[in-house]
C-alpha cells in the first residue's frame, strides 16, 4: 500500500509536469497558463453543479426511505474529480473531466463497489439479550429472540427494484 501511494504522489505529478511542458512547447507558455486557469474554472463550476444535482437527489432518495448509496457513490467520484480538475496538469484534468461525466461515472461507481466488496469482510454474531445481559449466540433462531419487552428484534429482506 505505501509503494502505491508513493508511485501516487510522485508519478503522477512528474508525468503532468512533463505533459504540461510538451503542451507549452506546442501551444506557448502563455497559452498553457491560460488553459491550466480556464481548467480548473471550468472544472469547479461543472463539480459544483454535479455536486449539487447529487445532493438533491441523496434527499430525494433519503426521502422516500432509501439508502442513497449509489448517489454517495457519485458524490465521491465528483469530489475526487473536482480536486483532479483544480490541481494543474493534463493527465489529472482529464481524468477530473471524465469522472464528471455521468456514463463513465456508473462504470467507475460499479467497478469500485466491486473492489471494496472484495477488500471488506463483515461478520455478524446473533446475541440474546435477557434479563443476566447479552449471552452467546444460541442454536435456535427462535431461542435469539429477546427477552425482555422493551428491546425490539426486527430482521428485515431488501425489497428487489
Amino acid at each position: 500500500m505505501f509503494y502505491r501511494l508513493v508511485i501516487l504522489f510522485t508519478l503522477i505529478p512528474v508525468i503532468d509536469l512533463y505533459l504540461l511542458y510538451q503542451v507549452s512547447r506546442m501551444i506557448g507558455f502563455p497559452e498553457t497558463v491560460l488553459l491550466v486557469l480556464l481548467t480548473g474554472f471550468f472544472g469547479a463550476y461543472m463539480a459544483k453543479l454535479q455536486g449539487f444535482r447529487i445532493l438533491r437527489e441523496i434527499q430525494t432518495q433519503m426521502a422516500r426511505g432509501s439508502m442513497p448509496t449509489d448517489a454517495m457513490f457519485d458524490g465521491i467520484l465528483v469530489l475526487i474529480a473536482s480536486v483532479l480538475l483544480i490541481s494543474p496538469g493534463v493527465l489529472t484534468d482529464a481524468v477530473g473531466f471524465l469522472l464528471l461525466i455521468p456514463p463513465v461515472r456508473i462504470i467507475t461507481r460499479q467497478l469500485l463497489k466491486v473492489f471494496l466488496a472484495r477488500s471488506m469482510v463483515v461478520s455478524f454474531q446473533k446475541t440474546t439479550f435477557g434479563p443476566g445481559g447479552a449471552s452467546a449466540p444460541q442454536a435456535s433462531p427462535q431461542q435469539a429472540r429477546p427477552q425482555q419487552p422493551d428491546i425490539i428484534d426486527v430482521e428485515f429482506t431488501r425489497k428487489p427494484n
